[in-house]
C-alpha cells in the first residue's frame, strides 16, 4: 500500500511539472567576421540553441532571447520528468517484485 501511495505521488509530480522540452539547452558563440568587431577580437557573440537527436541525427535550433527563460525552464522540467520516471519505474518493479514474492510463499504453504 505504501508503495502504491508513493506511485501516486510520482505520478502526481509529473503532471505538475508543466511544459517539457527534450534537449540540451546550449550557449553558443559565434565569431561575425566584421572587420573591428569585439568578437574578432576573442568576445564572440553568444546565442541560445536547443540540441536534440531526432531519427539517430543531431538538430539544433536558436532560441530566441526572449524565449530564453522558457527553454531552460522547460529543459529543467524535462530532467525533473525522467528522474521522477526513473523513481515511479523503482517503485512499481518493486510493487512486482514483492507481489511475486508473496504468491510463491502462499505456493510453499499449500
Amino acid at each position: 500500500m505504501v508503495l502504491m501511495k508513493r506511485a501516486r505521488s510520482l505520478r502526481s509530480k509529473m503532471r505538475s511539472l508543466g511544459p517539457l522540452l527534450k534537449g540540451t539547452v546550449l550557449e553558443r558563440g559565434m565569431r561575425c567576421g566584421k572587420a573591428g568587431c569585439r568578437c574578432t577580437k576573442g568576445h564572440p557573440h553568444v546565442y541560445l540553441v536547443i540540441t536534440w537527436k531526432e531519427k539517430g541525427k543531431s538538430r539544433m535550433v536558436y532560441v530566441d532571447e526572449r524565449r530564453r527563460e522558457d527553454a531552460l525552464a522547460w529543459s529543467a522540467n524535462y530532467r525533473k520528468f525522467k528522474e521522477l520516471l526513473r523513481q515511479h519505474t523503482d517503485v512499481l518493479v518493486r510493487m512486482v517484485k514483492r507481489e511475486k514474492e508473496t504468491a510463491k510463499k502462499g505456493d510453499r504453504c499449500g
